[in-house]
């Protein structure tokens, strides 16, 4: 916890320092998330609706690219049917990130533009029920992932964003190295700059 707290003031610090350069400008985004764990172990599976909010500020480096750190508390995770030897079981996944993307955006219409980039993901809380059963400690503490996505300029200031996610790391803390349970989401919102 307290890696992830000197993440988000150094990260704000950075952004700070940026707000003081010319050619960027601060802003707030949230929305709607659509999770789900891919697992070769998983079936009948299905998405947690949750949400995302976050500051994020836009870095102009010219009239076509800019780029764009973001940091993000967003929720993720699934339910579905763990397949076990001679049956299965019901699963059910609710974890909370602090995302860090970092958002190189390309701007082709008037409006338009998409984006994709890393991200950085750190488990802040895991709430995975097995049946009747809680367990703690189940997921890893942190997640890499990468994004693309589009986003188009309405009303002045306003901006549509959607972003689909894809997991690289093994999430489960299980110690099996040869399976892979890896998060994907699709983020819709919209963003406000100041």
């Amino acid at each position: 916890m307290k890696n992830i707290v000197t993440i988000a003031l150094v990260f704000s610090i950075f952004i700070v320092n940026l707000q003081a350069q010319e050619k960027t400008v601060l802003g707030i985004k949230g929305g709607l998330s659509l999770s789900n764990i891919t697992y070769d172990y998983f079936s009948d599976t299905n998405n947690r609706t949750g949400f995302f909010i976050g500051l994020y500020s836009e870095i102009q480096l010219n009239n076509t690219f800019s780029l764009q750190p973001e940091i993000l508390y967003a929720n993720q995770g699934n339910e579905a049917s763990e397949i076990l030897l001679g049956g299965s079981r019901e699963i059910d996944f609710k974890l909370d990130y602090l995302q860090i993307p970092l958002v190189l955006k390309f701007y082709f219409l008037d409006g338009f533009s998409v984006h994709a980039g890393p991200a950085f993901n750190f488990l802040l809380n895991q709430n995975v029920s097995y049946g009747n059963n809680e367990e703690s400690d189940v997921v890893k503490h942190f997640d890499f992932s990468a994004f693309t996505g589009l986003s188009y300029k309405v009303l002045g200031n306003f901006e549509l964003t959607a972003r689909y996610i894809q997991g690289f790391t093994h999430i489960l803390d299980d110690g099996n190295s040869g399976e892979r349970a890896k998060n994907n989401a699709f983020q819709i919102g919209v963003g406000y700059k100041f």
